[in-house]
């Protein structure tokens, strides 16, 4: 089609219809700078549950969002078969495959997931609880969380069931749900490739680059805290976890040589 126009424009430019060809035109796009997430801390997490809760079930979808960090076409193509439990993970969701619409509205279809590649969500107590509801009295193969009428939710129906513009802080989207886990994940302690492998992106860049900025400061205090933690029990004169036996004194001067670069 842009080949078809293109090739249009230039006879209007050959016949001088037309000065230049606008298909040709190299356009420089202005970006704006990047939208800021809006996310939910754990306890707003749980107020925004409530207040939806008012309205409808369907905010437990909200709760499970914000609980495991998944897409909202991952979380609609879900069914009771991708609730397993793991030998050593415990509960986990399998997660193979998504269902898309066009706008987000269109007629739905059936993919692989967005990384084309599966992967196995952890499910916390509370996500578990959410998840046997919804399958029980499903069969296996159904659709997990559906519409009144059992087809796959739109998010329009979702947001108008229980009310999301008057439940939610200003700004807040569907899609935050998802940054919201990532980002209260990472402040409980979580392992950045951890979180990578729960929100299933393809490399850790992308993770870093989205959550790099939440492991910040007292994050990188914490870890060199636990990393000096064995070597202060080394250099304990009683020999400490690492077993060694410094003379009384000796780790005091060995503390002042390395502050000394002539030593």
């Amino acid at each position: 089609m842009v080949a078809s126009l293109a090739a249009l424009l230039a006879f209007a430019v050959d016949h001088h219809y037309l000065e230049v060809n606008p298909a040709r035109v190299q356009l420089a796009l202005r970006r704006g700078p990047p939208r800021r997430h809006v996310t939910l801390a754990p306890a707003d997490l749980i107020a925004v549950w409530r207040r939806q809760r008012n309205h409808s079930r369907l905010a437990d979808v909200t709760l499970f969002l914000g609980l495991t960090g998944l897409r909202w076409g991952e979380l609609i193509a879900l069914r009771p078969c991708d609730i397993v439990q793991a030998v050593r993970a415990g509960p986990v969701l399998t997660i193979t495959r998504s269902i898309v619409r066009a706008g987000g509205e269109g007629t739905p279809l059936v993919k692989a997931t967005k990384a084309n590649c599966d992967r196995l969500v952890p499910l916390s107590r509370v996500a578990l609880q959410i998840a046997d509801q919804w399958a029980d009295g499903t069969d296996r193969e159904d659709l997990l969380v559906t519409r009144s009428d059992g087809g796959p939710l739109k998010p329009s129906y979702f947001r108008g069931q229980v009310h999301w513009t008057q439940t939610v802080p200003a700004g807040l989207r569907i899609q935050d749900m998802r940054h919201s886990a990532a980002t209260n994940l990472l402040q409980s302690g979580a392992d950045i490739l951890g979180v990578q492998g729960i929100l299933g992106h393809s490399t850790r860049t992308t993770t870093l680059r989205f959550y790099g900025h939440v492991t910040g400061a007292e994050h990188l205090r914490a870890a060199m805290d636990h990393y000096e933690e064995p070597l202060a029990a080394g250099l304990h004169p009683s020999g400490g976890a690492s077993g060694a036996t410094w003379p009384p004194g000796e780790a005091v001067a060995f503390i002042g040589e390395m502050g000394n670069p002539q030593q």
